[in-house]
């Protein structure tokens, strides 16, 4: 994790909002605590779910001043969950699908009627829906922000817009602030 050790690489931004906290206090920590990711429910859990935890690893949830704070600035991470199976894995379940409801000739391949390419389509899809709804197929991420409270600047390894929009729901969500990049360009302005 680039804050706690090796090279830093990160995206500025601009926390914006009308009351955001002013101190890394018990009040900060409670509300962050409020959005830890949830275990995913019974069935197909969602594409994606975001929730905070302190940095150290995926499921700490202990926020404290000794783990997160650092003078006026707050060091957490958002945790991003993604439940996808793979293209390739789709196209093999449609594939052994569509073979096991064609007809073997002597000459070569019988070609499927279109309702049994439907069929087959909505038994891969099914197959997949019961894949995610086991676990399978689901990566966990951990992107740490550091959020300078008194400037309201937070620091961020975010290249993706998906993680963005992610770390900006999530400080809406909790505090109803808004993320900003800056630039450097925007700054020199």
């Amino acid at each position: 994790m680039p804050f706690r050790s090796g090279a830093v690489g990160y995206a500025r931004l601009q926390v914006l909002g009308r009351t955001p906290p002013t101190a890394v206090d018990e009040a900060l920590f409670a509300r962050l605590r409020e959005h830890l990711v949830q275990p995913p429910s019974i069935g197909e859990p969602k594409e994606l779910a975001s929730g905070f935890c302190t940095g150290r690893h995926v499921f700490d949830g202990e926020f404290t001043y000794d783990a997160c704070g650092f003078g006026g600035s707050l060091l957490a991470a958002m945790r991003l969950d993604t439940a996808k199976v793979p293209a390739e894995i789709k196209r093999a379940y449609r594939t052994m699908a569509e073979d096991g409801r064609r007809g073997r000739e002597a000459d070569g391949v019988q070609a499927l009627s279109r309702g049994a390419r439907r069929e087959a389509k909505e038994e891969a899809e099914e197959r997949c829906r019961r894949d995610l709804a086991e676990g399978k197929y689901r990566s966990v991420k951990m992107v740490p922000f550091l959020w300078d409270l008194p400037s309201g600047t937070c620091l961020a390894p975010i290249t993706s817009d998906s993680a963005f929009q992610e770390l900006s729901g999530l400080l809406d969500a909790a505090f109803d602030l808004r993320l900003e990049r800056r630039s450097a360009g925007s700054l020199a302005h």
